[in-house]
């Protein structure tokens, strides 16, 4: 099961051989999360190979006791077109408001973007 802010970059969410693979328009790519809650840190990796994964930093900053701002950091990669990542930089600002809307104080959960990342990563063990 994807998260339901992964309407795009995780379309479906499979395993092989134990480790998670989403699957998008793309194609197949592993994907893995590393995420610290007590530093705001959530360092997502994804790749069409293990050993060629790519870094999507990301870093959740405390701005007070009910609210915080999130960042996400994307680079383009050597081979990819300005195209290509133009068509991927839209793709995550839809992304974004998906992750946005249950933030809203009408939604009961997540509640934080800590909490966003944890829901993805549980779905991702």
């Amino acid at each position: 099961m994807t998260p339901l802010w992964a309407t795009e970059f995780a379309r479906e969410l499979k395993y092989e051989e134990g480790k998670a693979k989403v699957v998008n328009g793309l194609g197949e790519f592993y994907f893995t999360i590393e995420a610290d809650p007590s530093s705001g840190v959530i360092d997502m990796y994804a790749g069409r190979t293990e050993g060629d994964m790519a870094l999507f930093p990301s870093r959740v900053v405390g701005l007070g006791p009910c609210k915080s701002a999130y960042s996400f950091t994307m680079f383009k990669a050597p081979d990819a077109s300005d195209e290509l990542f133009e068509s991927q930089y839209r793709s995550l600002q839809r992304e974004m408001d998906n992750i946005r809307r249950p933030l809203q104080p009408e939604h009961d959960q997540p509640r934080t973007m800590i909490e966003a990342a944890g829901i993805w990563h549980a779905h991702a063990q």
